[in-house]
């Protein structure tokens, strides 16, 4: 009950790296508690208050330990695939610029083409 009402016990929770939990603390937690009948939040609350929320805590952490693992291969795969894309709109962009210059060149030849027509018209 101490513990629970401890600030830094809260901020340590709060803190806690949830990214990284050790499997071994997850393998406790399904073993110890997952398939406890008793350890749900309504069920702890009446022994105590402090402890539904700890209970809320190790039941969210669990989940979000199963969730994470699903997530973060999508997470590294999208990253590998928006650094190939810069890579590819950048090549996009050195094209677009080339064909910028070429279409110019053009332009600039097809006027020259319309004012020798035009003068030879005119002969």
């Amino acid at each position: 009950q101490k513990l629970l009402g401890d600030l830094s016990f809260l901020n340590t929770l709060k803190l806690y790296d949830k990214d990284n939990i050790d499997a071994g603390v997850i393998k406790k937690i399904r073993d110890k508690y997952m398939n406890n009948p008793d350890f749900v939040p309504d069920k702890v609350k009446a022994a105590s208050k402090a402890c539904e929320g700890l209970c809320t805590w190790v039941l969210a952490m669990e989940v979000y330990e199963r969730v994470i693992k699903l997530v973060k291969p999508k997470q590294a795969k999208l990253a590998e695939a928006e650094a190939e894309l810069a890579v590819q709109m950048e090549k996009l962009t050195e094209k677009q610029a080339e064909l910028k210059e070429v279409e110019d060149a053009l332009k600039i030849l097809n006027d020259q083409l319309s004012e020798v027509v035009a003068k030879k018209g005119e002969i």
